[in-house]
């Protein structure tokens, strides 16, 4: 490991930035990475309330996260496959949550270099760089596949099949949307594309934390219900981050969702490195993936459940879980609401908001930037888009960042953009 750390500081060290601006010692980066978007008010508020009790301040999660709140993503998750609210029964899937996305990737990652050594991995557009890292990291062979349409980035069917037929790999890497290029399949692609992988009885890993139920802007896809039309659940493995889609990325809470002997791998190194998730932010967690079951629950138009029924299964769910004391304290006062759809409008209009913010930036950038742009993805999702510059040159792109920087009247502050 020594080894490999000295090797890619070794990498690291000679590659120059792909766009900055220096002005004196002062350097702005187009991107921080995190969006500088407001959280949600549920979470702000309940943090201040949290922070106040000593239940969530003074004791460490479980290793793989707090009991209620693993047993909300299972029942969320499994609303999502099933398109119904019940208390599950028997289930391939379990619930490990980790300290952000990061976690669960690369335990993940780790976890299947040892059980498929010397197979190959296959990732689908280009990708968060830590997927890279980990198949540096760990030796996994691994074929990214991009379009040769232009204007996209996400292999079509028609190539995602050609390239699975020539390389058989043991595991897919798909995000949904696209990160960093914003694309998003269709429903129909996502069904043929888990058959081919059925076919060549391949492993899917999917990346879903910027498919958000309340981006109304976007269409939502719900793989869930995908995989479970298919019967692919054994071989299907689910990442998520609810900080990051938040804009709460300081909060690291994220989990992973898949079978029982992936989640015990990924239990046993969080426990012998003592690798506890946060223990707060744990109520606005459980009351925004209440929200989404309860807001796509009245958004179907037949088979629609009674919101009673829900917060009664829901409750229970709670009690059966953790006792009385945290349903009684801090869950209870929301399952009572009677006004509980106009909260869960006013949340919903709020996050959307923040995506519709993004979607202006991305028409912004394509009227008051064009001649600068050779080709773009089309923003379906998600925070990001893809921007191929007509020339490359350093130099070209020290006027691009200044004309950026002119039309919307930064000073060199280091703010972001």
């Amino acid at each position: 490991m020594l080894k490999y750390i000295k090797e890619r500081n070794d990498r690291n060290s000679k590659l120059t930035s792909l766009i900055n601006f220096t002005s004196g010692t002062l350097r702005n980066n187009l991107s921080s990475g995190i969006n500088q978007l407001l959280p949600p008010s549920l979470y702000t508020d309940n943090f201040i309330r949290e922070i106040e009790s000593n239940r969530f301040v003074k004791n460490y999660s479980g290793i793989d996260g707090n009991l209620v709140l693993k047993e909300v993503i299972l029942l969320y998750e499994m609303y999502l496959a099933n398109e119904e609210f019940s208390i599950h029964n028997a289930w391939s899937q379990e619930v490990c949550v980790t300290v952000g996305a990061t976690a669960a990737i690369t335990s993940f990652m780790e976890y299947y270099s040892y059980s498929y050594p010397n197979s190959t991995v296959m990732l689908l557009g280009l990708n968060y760089y830590l997927f890279y890292e980990c198949c540096n990291r760990f030796q996994i062979n691994n074929i990214t596949v991009k379009s040769k349409e232009k204007n996209r980035v996400a292999p079509n069917l028609h190539e995602f099949e050609k390239e699975m037929e020539h390389h058989k790999p043991k595991l897919v890497i798909l995000t949904l949307p696209l990160n960093p290029s914003g694309e998003v399949y269709s429903e129909t692609e996502l069904s043929q594309m888990i058959a081919i992988c059925k076919k060549w009885n391949t492993m899917l890993l999917i990346d879903k934390i910027q498919m958000d139920e309340f981006a109304d802007i976007y269409s939502f896809i719900s793989i869930n219900k995908i995989v479970n039309k298919a019967d692919y659940w054994e071989n299907t493995v689910i990442i998520n981050s609810i900080s990051k889609t938040r804009s709460l990325p300081g909060a690291r809470i994220g989990y992973i969702l898949a079978n029982k002997e992936i989640t015990s791998y990924l239990k046993y190194i969080y426990e012998v490195s003592y690798f506890c998730p946060p223990s707060v932010y744990v109520v606005p967690i459980i009351t925004d993936l209440l929200y989404r079951i309860l807001y796509i629950n009245s958004s179907k138009k037949e088979n629609i459940q009674d919101t009673n029924t829900i917060l009664k299964l829901f409750r229970f769910s709670i009690l059966e879980t953790s006792g009385n004391e945290i349903y009684t304290e801090f869950i209870k006062p929301i399952i009572k609401n009677c006004d509980i759809n106009n909260e869960i409008t006013k949340f919903q209009l709020e996050i959307s908001q923040n995506y519709k913010t993004i979607y202006q930036n991305y028409e912004w950038f394509k009227d008051k930037l064009y001649r600068h742009i050779e080709e773009i993805t089309e923003l379906k999702g998600g925070y990001n888009f893809c921007v191929k510059f007509k020339n490359t040159s350093y130099n070209l792109q020290d006027i691009f960042c200044i004309d950026l920087f002119r039309e919307k009247n930064y000073t060199f502050t280091g703010d972001y953009v």
